[in-house]
């Protein structure tokens, strides 16, 4: 989280009419005000190389593990992603279903949050924790959410960024997965939707989250 991008969002004329208008009133329930907590942690700086493509890719998060490890599958997430979804063959349904499940079933970790914060290290992170321990931080959520997604043959990405607490930013993670039928990329946030507030392709998602990598 940096202070200069903090502060200057916090006092441009634009956040504050959001923040104003929007955001505030929103944040002010008693559910949504569990966000502060989700979005409080912090990653190592990632590193990054630069692809044959030219391209720039993120190669390193917590603990020094490469996002192609955190993100890998087992046969118990497979078999539960594919259980997940059923007969169901609209890929829109698909990754919702996956949403819900992940949502309803990992619990937000506060001490693995303030963990990470202080050592990022000793913290044993991705899909294959998240599923086995039923619980995380946003990277967790969204490795898992990767990894469900690619057993049942969806488009995912994992995104990097911030989030609003409703008083600060702080970084975050969350998902976008292809939906080809309308060639477009959704919005998901499992971390999030852990809250009972629906994150999957929300009107608005941007308001609450930026710097979208």
């Amino acid at each position: 989280n940096s202070p200069v991008i903090t502060g200057y969002a916090n006092t441009s004329v634009p956040y504050q009419m959001v923040q104003g208008g929007v955001i505030q009133p929103l944040l002010n329930t008693s559910v949504i005000k569990n966000i502060e907590v989700i979005i409080n942690d912090a990653f190592e700086s990632a590193e990054g190389r630069n692809g044959e493509d030219g391209g720039f890719q993120l190669v390193r998060y917590i603990n020094g593990m490469s996002l192609e490890d955190a993100v890998q599958s087992s046969p118990d997430i497979d078999d539960m992603a594919e259980r997940v979804v059923g007969s169901e063959t609209n890929d829109r349904q698909k990754a919702n279903l996956i949403y819900l499940w992940i949502s309803d079933n990992i619990t937000y970790d506060n001490s693995k949050a303030a963990a990470v914060t202080q050592n990022p290290a000793n913290v044993e992170s991705g899909a294959a924790v998240a599923y086995t321990m039923r619980t995380g931080i946003c990277f967790d959520f969204s490795c898992l959410y990767v990894a469900m997604c690619r057993a049942v043959n969806l488009k995912v990405r994992f995104i990097i960024g911030m989030g609003y607490s409703g008083s600060v930013w702080g970084d975050h993670a969350w998902n976008q997965v292809y939906y080809p039928q309308e060639e477009q990329w959704i919005n998901v946030d499992t971390t999030f939707g852990s809250t009972g507030i629906n994150y999957f392709d929300r009107e608005h998602f941007f308001l609450d989250h930026k710097d979208a990598a």
